[in-house]
């Protein structure tokens, strides 16, 4: 009889045990549940997890990057994607909620530009599907864009001044040198390096 109820004892302290191991799990799970669902919405970017070309999770950054209407803020909403879809512009032969990596960036109807990667979902129960990042880099190409520009036209006026111009280092060596002065010096645009020579002479060169 004792022994019985030595075994009953054990028994209830390994069922006892086994749930606190369990409850502590379970609630391990649910503080990293929290954290991921915390990071998810805080990010930036507008994050989609699509299963079956349907949007099965989102932030609340991809609502906004889509100026979504409050009516279709809920990620399973089955007109969610064709709202999205329709901001792309006919040139982009790509679905923007498709699991293709290329391409990188898609033009909107409106003039902006996103910057889209994607990464495939795979586990043990995960359902297959990707999770997509949209992120709106309109400002960051239209400012490379006017960079550029500026760097042309202020390469074009220095190569097409009536005068001769160069652009050299603090030692002497020229670095670059327009048309003009090339002209004026009798020097062909490879012999750029011989140009310091011929501006400043034998004696400054030394």
């Amino acid at each position: 009889k004792h022994r019985a109820q030595r075994q009953l004892h054990e028994t209830n302290l390994r069922l006892d045990l086994a749930k606190i191991t369990l409850e502590e799990r379970a609630l391990a799970l649910s503080r990293s549940h929290a954290l991921l669902h915390a990071a998810f919405e805080a990010t930036t970017a507008g994050l989609a997890v699509v299963e079956g070309g349907a949007v099965k999770a989102a932030n609340r950054g991809l609502f906004e990057l889509w100026r979504t209407p409050e009516d279709l803020t809920e990620a399973g909403d089955p007109r969610l994607p064709a709202w999205i879809r329709a901001h792309f512009g006919q040139r982009e032969r790509v679905d923007p909620l498709g699991s293709a990596r290329a391409p990188s960036e898609l033009g909107l109807r409106d003039g902006r530009v996103v910057e889209r990667a994607v990464w495939p979902l795979a586990g043990e129960g995960v359902a297959p599907g990707h999770l997509i990042s949209f992120r709106d880099v309109t400002r960051q190409r239209r400012a490379a864009a006017a960079l550029r520009e500026s760097e042309e036209r202020h390469r074009a006026l220095f190569e097409n001044a009536p005068v001769g111009l160069a652009i050299a280092e603090l030692g002497g060596a020229v670095l670059l040198a327009n048309t003009r002065l090339l002209e004026i010096v009798g020097l062909a645009r490879s012999e750029l390096a011989t140009l310091r020579s011929a501006l400043v002479g034998d004696e400054g060169a030394e």
